[in-house]
């Protein structure tokens, strides 16, 4: 089996290219699992997405789109895809950061749709939020905070939400394996990092700062830690250079991890990996995979106001057993998924939902092409 990933390029630290590099770091596996090779193709607007359908064959397409596309003028391209002999089964590779997605008109004329997280329970996707899900309508409505205008919304055709299916987030890339294995080897005790809480939330800084919706949604979580600085000592709250923020958290015993654009975020997966304890907006309505959001027992569930989130660093700085526990289940799950190819069960759960799980094994050289 062959499979064509058309994608948005590969580069480290962006949502786009942590998408894919699964597929790089489980090469192997999924050749000797899943009998699949595969041809990445990055495509930089939706005539080379056509292109690449067209011209390059393959039994499953994974088709990236920029979240910048026109939602109608995406669906007219699945829409006028030929049913030549040979067309490969589509995925739509939603990469997107919220749980909800504005190209949901392509569900009739594709196979699947992947979503990096969706709802556990799929009917919410049937009705209308402001902002587009959950959480925009939450800090909307409960927060007071003003989303001028900003919503990433659509609602799938009933007949076709069956095609929805949960994949991989941005926690599958090798420089968060990396620091897993890391801090596995050289583990700093909770008692000798430095740090009580890392209150790093990338908040705006300077007049010329560009601040939207869910910097002031973070703001709000900025403010709720401000107390424990006249209590223990804290890390500060800005951007800092990439090199010093992962030492810093590595010298963090917690580190808190409010939603962005969406739930899921880069800073989830650095936290755990680095060893540290991971305080987060309650996770329960998604699902996703590498999944390290058990509550009480991969991560501390917060609410979502950030109401209780100071008490709750103060409860686990003065419980430090229990909250090493919840960061050893944290780093375990993380370790299980890397070290048992848990992308290549997620690969195959695509698979089997556009009907591709049982065709027998058979191995080829691996292609990489950028186009």
């Amino acid at each position: 089996m062959h499979a064509l990933i058309i994608n948005r390029g590969d580069a480290r630290w962006t949502p786009e290219g942590h998408q894919v590099h699964g597929f790089a770091m489980h090469e192997r596996a999924l050749a000797m699992k899943l009998g699949m090779t595969y041809e990445m193709v990055a495509a930089d607007n939706l005539a080379d997405v056509e292109a690449a359908l067209i011209r390059r064959p393959a039994d499953v397409a994974f088709v990236m789109v920029s979240w910048k596309e026109d939602p109608e003028a995406v669906t007219r391209l699945f829409r006028s895809l030929p049913e030549w002999s040979g067309r490969p089964k589509l995925v739509f590779l939603d990469y997107y950061a919220p749980a909800s997605s504005p190209f949901f008109g392509v569900l009739p004329h594709v196979d699947c749709y992947f979503k990096r997280q969706m709802y556990r329970d799929p009917s919410l996707y049937s009705k209308e939020y402001e902002g587009g899900n959950l959480f925009t309508q939450h800090v909307s409505q409960s927060l007071g905070i003003d989303l001028n205008g900003w919503t990433f919304a659509s609602v799938p055709d009933p007949n076709h939400l069956h095609k929805l299916v949960h994949g991989w987030n941005l926690g599958v890339t090798p420089h968060y394996r990396n620091l897993l294995r890391l801090t596995g080897v050289m583990p700093l005790p909770w008692e000798r990092r430095p740090f009580a809480v890392n209150r790093r939330l990338g908040l705006s800084a300077g007049p010329r700062a560009v601040t939207e919706w869910y910097h002031h949604y973070r703001e709000c979580w900025g403010d709720a830690l401000e107390s424990l600085r006249a209590e223990y000592r804290c890390t500060g709250s800005h951007r800092i250079r990439l090199r010093y923020y992962f030492a810093e958290m590595i010298l963090s015993r917690i580190g808190v991890s409010p939603f962005g654009w969406g739930e899921v975020c880069f800073r989830d997966y650095e936290v755990i990996a680095s060893g540290a304890l991971l305080i987060k907006p309650s996770m329960e309505h998604l699902k996703t995979s590498p999944d390290i959001y058990v509550e009480g027992k991969t991560y501390v569930a917060a609410s979502w106001d950030a109401s209780d989130v100071a008490d709750l660093c103060r409860y686990y700085l003065a419980h430090p057993e229990e909250a090493k526990e919840i960061i050893h289940n944290g780093q375990a799950a993380l370790t299980k998924y890397f070290d048992q190819d848990g992308f290549v069960e997620d690969v195959r759960r695509v698979l089997d939902r556009v009907g591709l799980g049982d065709l027998p094994s058979q191995t080829a050289r691996m292609v990489p092409v950028m186009v």
